[in-house]
């Protein structure tokens, strides 16, 4: 007892005595930010040699001489300035690390941007979108920006981190709740949650390397004030309806002007939990997410899990017209096309490229499903989603369902996380997470085409099934997303009630990876087939394919 009670009050000593990360190598992105100031003196406080990156040179001499004149050891800094969105930076930022201090202990992904704050249908996609739009950034740079630039640097330190090194990845609570008018930014962070846990699955075994993902709450600051007033007016509600909400979610009260109060959490908060997660202190803690935001009780995620075949004898698609956007998968996006046309449903089948819509042509003709139609749909590019519309509108008058598949197949982009190439992080954030946001800004800007023709049509993504190795990417493709649909969900029930739409969507995803059982694709297409029937209907997004289908639902496909 004595031993124990000797040992408890020798941690507590350490961990009193600031110096909880001495002789440790951090590098910190956007270390000049407005939070990035506050973790840069903590981290500096507790010992740490810490490397400063940032976009804007003059900013980051200004801060680092301000740092000096606080009394802090300029040979415990170092700084760097570019993109990390750019991975030569990245390795460069590494390389200075190590050269600057010998080592790399650490690794604190802090930098991002706001990205750009419009609501799904005005989300510039383009650079001549951006300039209209009075922007400066697309969706892709915002993406690039939060969830590219931290994977660069988690590739590029990966194989410097010394053994038993730490990541600590910094999200937001709101990639976990709707945020209205910001989905470019909450899509890429939800992503990042993912990449956190992947990463942490892929570095811990073999080095020791910790991962975790800090989510700040909404932070005590003249700047969320203005941000939540934006989002009042913007939904045309009474002055701190959004601010009150968020509040409404904390369970912990702390000390106010007026003594107890539901505030928001500060950036010292934010610093500490990151300085914990750097020390020695949290040794026993990797894959988690550890959230400073005085308790909000937010899910981790919406979902639920499939535990039945669909009734067929309920469906009757007769007449409705369903478009599917497939991927290079074609046996995949046949299936689903097959599965909806059995039921009486007229199919459009769009391919991204003119090549994958040859491939499909051939093995239409070869199964001898003539009834479906074909189209090339490129999601990035507005006309193409535009010309697709106006070919529903001309020969149907009426969209029921929409189908989204992933752009590539297992393993295109490889397994790892950490051994993906540059290329394959550009083009997995390109296509699997902007293009399925581009896609959904431009069909809901031409739903109203059908207003007072239909019913709001169904909407469901879908994932890949299993790729046995882990799924590190079909998470962050679903996690990405899960955040999409929550946004969609969200402003079209506000503008449902602001009186500026006739109906609103609700999206929900078909989760298929975590089941590798032979009826998978069947069960989803199945599923499938009967929301777009509207048969069920189902409020959590993520709809899970349970491991065993058989044991989950008591048979098999019929």
């Amino acid at each position: 007892m004595n031993d124990m009670s000797n040992l408890s009050n020798t941690v507590i000593a350490q961990s009193l005595a600031g110096r909880r990360l001495e002789n440790k190598s951090v590098i910190l992105t956007g270390a000049a930010g407005s939070i990035g100031r506050y973790i840069s003196r903590h981290l500096l406080r507790e010992g740490a040699k810490v490397t400063m990156t940032g976009r804007d040179q003059t900013k980051l001499d200004a801060f680092v001489e301000e740092l000096a004149e606080e009394g802090f050891d300029a040979e415990n800094i170092t700084t760097i300035v570019g993109d990390c969105a750019d991975p030569q930076v990245c390795r460069d930022i590494v390389s200075r690390a190590v050269d600057s201090f010998g080592k790399l202990d650490v690794l604190v992904n802090n930098a991002g941007a706001a990205g750009p704050k419009y609501t799904l249908r005005d989300i510039p996609f383009t650079d001549v979108e951006m300039r209209a739009a009075g922007s400066d950034q697309t969706m892709f740079d915002s993406a690039m920006n939060l969830l590219g630039a931290p994977w660069n640097m988690a590739r590029a330190a990966a194989a410097h981190l010394s053994d038993g090194g730490t990541i600590v990845n910094v999200s937001t609570i709101f990639s976990r709740t709707h945020y209205y008018g910001r989905i470019p930014y909450v899509v890429p962070k939800s992503g990042l949650n993912a990449l956190g846990k992947g990463l942490a699955l892929e570095l811990g075994e073999e080095r020791g390397i910790r991962v975790n993902t800090l989510f700040p709450g909404p932070i005590e600051s003249e700047r969320i004030d203005t941000v939540f007033a934006t989002m009042d007016e913007l939904q045309n509600i009474p002055p701190g309806s959004t601010s009150q909400e968020f509040r409404d979610l904390m369970i912990t009260t702390r000390n106010g002007e007026e003594g107890l109060e539901y505030r928001y959490p500060t950036p010292t908060d934010v610093a500490n939990g990151i300085v914990w997660l750097a020390s020695e202190e949290s040794a026993a803690v990797s894959g988690h997410h550890v959230e400073v935001t005085n308790g909000m009780q937010v899910p981790a995620q919406s979902r639920s899990q499939l535990v039945s075949w669909p009734d067929k004898r309920l469906e009757d698609l007769t007449d409705n017209v369903v478009l599917i956007l497939g991927g290079s998968d074609y046996e995949q996006a046949l299936t689903y096309a097959e599965r909806q046309i059995n039921s009486g449903a007229h199919v459009l089948l769009a391919f991204r490229s003119l090549e994958s819509v040859g491939h499909a042509r051939t093995l239409i003709q070869t199964k001898g499903l003539d009834e479906i139609q074909l189209s090339h749909l490129d999601p990035l590019r507005r006309e193409s989603v535009d010309r697709t519309m106006q070919f529903i509108d001309d020969h149907f008058g009426r969209l029921d369902g929409v189908i989204v598949l992933p752009r590539k197949p297992n393993g295109h982009y490889g397994h790892s996380l950490c051994g993906a190439t540059d290329e394959d992080v550009e083009k997995f954030v390109r296509e699997e997470v902007v293009a399925p946001v581009a896609f959904a800004s431009m069909l809901a800007s031409n739903l109203s085409r059908w207003f007072g023709k239909c019913e709001p049509p169904a909407i469901t993504y879908a994932t890949n099934g299993s790729d046995t190795q882990g799924n590190l990417l079909n998470e962050v493709i679903r996690a990405s997303i899960e955040a999409l649909i929550r946004g969609w969900r969200h402003e079209d029930e506000t503008l449902l009630n602001a009186g500026e739409l006739e109906w609103a969507v609700r999206p929900n995803q078909l989760v298929r990876y975590d089941s590798e059982d032979k009826d998978n694709l069947t069960f989803a297409a199945d599923w499938a087939a009967t929301l777009t029937n509207r048969v069920r209907q189902m409020d959590p997004i993520n709809l899970w394919i349970p491991k065993s289908i058989k044991r989950a639902t008591g048979k098999e496909s019929m």
